[in-house]
């Protein structure tokens, strides 16, 4: 990818050295870029968005931060877009952005998929997957922090990872977790995904809680998306809130998306 965000770091980091402790209450919130080639036969256009991980090293939440900024903003009429089912046409229309959040239970090495859905969030409980890190004697300067290496694999994919020691956390981007220090950059081996943090700040006034949730497996989720699929229509307007009728047209079958989005995150 031609951009490195990790330049974006160099500065902030300079200025803003600091340590956490594993048993420490502190949260930490850091910022991260996400890279993603979606369509491999059209590398040239990268998906870029941001992300963000709430951890407190026990629990973390990680979530887009470009999704909150929408969920949070206000249309014309003043209303709140996140808040307003009347939105509901709106956010159907949302860009190709990560809707869906993750939750991590360090102690419990349980993961909850995070599915926003109309005016309703599922959750979907699933263990933790390990990652076999194999730790490389080797460092690098980024600002004022000495980060050591590392490569694992994970879905699919093969990362290099930059951590740094003197943040201790066991969290990262995304399902990347497990290295002894705050993960500062993990791209895979194909230059198709990175992840390059961009800030990281401590709050002491914040915890890391679970949304309200509606459980379900991933099988009834999977019925819930497939009747959106063949009714929208009936699924909108049965969730509504305040009567106001939809009327969702659907995709013609036989128009075809400018990308072909062949390259998931996870590829088995």
């Amino acid at each position: 990818m031609k951009k490195n965000f990790l330049l974006l770091l160099l500065m902030y980091v300079a200025s803003n050295s600091m340590v956490i402790n594993a048993g420490a209450q502190n949260v930490l919130i850091a910022k991260y870029t996400f890279l993603h080639v979606r369509d491999t036969t059209q590398p040239q256009n990268v998906s870029t968005e941001d992300m963000m991980l709430i951890t407190n090293n026990t629990k973390s939440l990680y979530k887009s931060f470009t999704f909150d900024s929408i969920m949070n903003s206000t249309d014309d009429k003043g209303y709140t877009i996140g808040e307003n089912s009347t939105q509901i046409k709106r956010v159907i229309k949302l860009p190709k952005i990560t809707m869906e959040q993750l939750f991590f239970d360090y102690t419990t090495k349980e993961i909850v998929t995070i599915k926003p859905f109309i005016n309703e969030t599922f959750g979907i409980k699933s263990p933790m997957q390990a990652i076999e890190w194999q730790l490389i004697d080797s460092t690098k300067q980024i600002g004022n922090l000495v980060c050591k290496k590392a490569i694992g694999e994970f879905r699919g994919r093969k990362y290099t990872c930059w951590y740094s020691p003197e943040i201790v956390i066991q969290g990262g981007p995304w399902k990347l977790h497990g290295l002894p220090g705050l993960i500062i950059s993990a791209v895979d081996e194909k230059n198709q995904v990175s992840f390059l943090l961009t800030s990281v700040t401590q709050s002491n006034d914040k915890d890391v809680l679970l949304p309200d949730l509606t459980f379900v497996t991933e099988k009834k989720y999977e019925e819930i998306m497939q009747s959106f699929k063949e009714n929208p229509n009936a699924m909108l307007n049965r969730m509504s809130s305040n009567n106001e009728k939809f009327s969702v047209k659907p995709t013609p079958t036989n128009v075809k998306s400018k990308y072909n989005f062949n390259n998931p995150l996870e590829l088995n």
